[in-house]
């Protein structure tokens, strides 16, 4: 470690324990002067290493200290709900890249307890753009759906009324991140009941049907093509390895209604997953992260990608197939073909420490994926040994069914 890096961190812990000793208002000015020194550094290297530090430290300490928001000067800014229910504070850093907002949201949750949280948001612009920024800022205003208010943050410049980014609900982004940090599994389960609470009720609101619920980190949002329907999906994971996944399937109906279906994970009770035929009420739990959509005989096949979470030794990742019947989701279709076998869904289980490839190639029409192996053939059906051998697999959509191509070269899926 050099000379500059010790200086540094000494520098870091003893403006740390200045923070610690001083209270109340008079404490703030402290950090603005630190933040101020720090943007000031010519360093990127330096900069970023002691913003990390600078950040913990004003995220611990606002845990626990009031402040006036007529005490906060530059750099940081404040901004307030009309009803006390949020305080945001953050600061900006922008150059011709793009802009870099760190923002730290304090409220009281729903039991009665001060949370902050510490949130980063990357604008990407580009060079044209991002040099005629003026003044980064965040807004936050809100609105009233079925009774609920959401809280919704915008990231903009001060003289454009362009948004770069949105965020449809601080709250449910904030209850996300509060669950994602909660000390046992209880804990995580009752956070988890009011954030379906609230879910519900912005599932079910027409007016938010076509709001992706940006922000949502933990939640994944996906739409069809024709914008007709949305899925959304988000999963748990236990102190004991364990995963449940929760979601909905949102259809639009005429006149702008909207029906809601939520998910309901029974993935424990299902015997054969991969060739079993399920609905909303009964549902192989995953986080699906792509959807890819094609039609046979006036019929269409939403195709989900999904990651089904990992225990101690393990790593899942899913391939299900939703179609609407009568209106309604229906999971696994048996349309997954490998030689002589069809299947409803596929199901993929290898290493922990491994990686998988699983993705839709858009120009070769094909699902593509890592070929995965045992490390030695005496470890046959035991996953925790299964890891990609650097050859592919690829599905390719066929009159009605997903047909297996086993070791495609994926510089020309379809040349195998």
């Amino acid at each position: 470690m050099n000379l500059r890096i010790i200086i540094t961190l000494i520098t870091t812990f003893l403006s740390g324990t200045l923070f610690h000793c001083a209270e109340g208002q008079n404490s703030i000015s402290l950090f603005q002067n630190q933040l101020s020194e720090i943007l000031a550094n010519s360093d990127v290297n330096e900069k970023k290493y002691r913003l990390t530090f600078f950040n913990d430290e004003f995220n611990s300490w606002l845990t626990d200290n009031q402040v006036k928001a007529e005490t906060v000067t530059e750099p940081l800014k404040v901004i307030v709900t009309d009803d006390d229910m949020f305080s945001v504070y953050y600061y900006t850093q922008h150059d011709l890249s793009g802009i870099d907002y760190e923002f730290f949201t304090k409220y009281r949750n729903g039991a009665g307890d001060i949370q902050v949280h510490h949130f980063s948001e990357i604008i990407k612009l580009n060079e044209k753009s991002a040099g005629k920024v003026k003044e980064p800022v965040i807004r936050l205003t809100s609105k009233m759906i079925t009774g609920v208010k959401l809280y919704e943050v915008s990231f903009s410049d001060s003289d454009n009324p362009l948004v770069w980014q949105r965020y449809s609900d601080l709250k449910l982004k904030c209850m996300f991140e509060e669950m994602g940090k909660a000390r046992d599994d209880s804990e995580k389960l009752e956070i988890n009941s009011l954030v379906l609470t609230r879910l519900k009720i912005v599932w079910q609101s027409p007016v938010m049907f076509d709001d992706n619920l940006s922000g949502i980190a933990r939640m994944k949002t996906l739409f069809t093509k024709d914008r007709q329907v949305k899925i959304c999906t988000y999963g748990i994971s236990f102190s004991d390895f364990s995963n449940l996944f929760y979601g909905a399937v949102i259809v639009k109906e005429d006149k702008g209604a909207v029906k809601l279906f939520q998910l309901t994970d029974k993935s424990d009770g299902i015997r054969s997953p991969t060739r079993a035929s399920l609905t909303t009420k009964k549902w192989y739990g995953a986080t699906y992260l792509d959807i890819v959509e094609t039609k046979y005989q006036k019929k269409t096949y939403y195709t989900l990608l999904g990651y089904k979470g990992q225990d101690e030794f393990v790593k899942k990742r899913v391939v299900d197939m939703m179609m609407l019947t009568g209106g309604k989701p229906r999971f696994g279709t048996p349309v997954f073909k490998q030689g002589r076998y069809t299947y409803n869904r596929l199901i993929f289980q290898y290493s922990l420490g491994a990686n998988m490839l699983l993705r839709y190639d858009a120009k070769e029409k094909m699902i593509v994926m890592d070929n995965l192996v045992p490390s030695e053939p005496f470890y046959k059906g035991v996953f925790r040994f299964y890891g990609p051998d650097f050859s592919y697999n690829g599905y390719e959509f066929e009159k009605g069914k997903w047909i297996l191509h086993n070791n495609i070269d994926l510089r020309n899926p379809k040349s195998n």
